[in-house]
């Protein structure tokens, strides 16, 4: 599979904000400017264990980032629609030449 034969997988535009601090009832600001990636986005039923508590939860959407974020659970995602569901874990996907993208598991409706 060529690059841009990858590419062609990414039709999606993801904005991921990294947080700021927190207040001090532990809420999340965020930084007031995201970080745009390529992407692939898909709405799902996958049970997948969160980095947060280690439970289990049954995703609602998978996104597929073409790059290597550093990402954090309390991070904000937004989807193409505006949405931003919860993030919940995530996988790095190696190729023979290290990380190549990452795959999002997020949780909920968000805003």
């Amino acid at each position: 599979m060529s690059i841009s034969d990858w590419a062609d997988m990414m039709p999606h535009t993801v904005t991921y904000y990294a947080v700021a601090s927190y207040d001090q009832y532990g809420k999340p600001t965020y930084a007031p400017t995201g970080t745009e990636y390529s992407a692939r986005v898909k709405e799902t039923n996958r049970r997948v264990t969160s980095r947060a508590m280690g439970d289990d939860v049954i995703a609602s959407h998978e996104v597929w980032i073409a790059g290597t974020p550093t990402l954090d659970v309390d991070g904000k995602l937004v989807l193409p629609d505006g949405s931003y569901p919860k993030i919940v874990s995530w996988d790095r996907i190696p190729d023979e030449n290290g990380s190549h993208h990452v795959k999002i598991y997020l949780a909920g409706q968000g805003a």
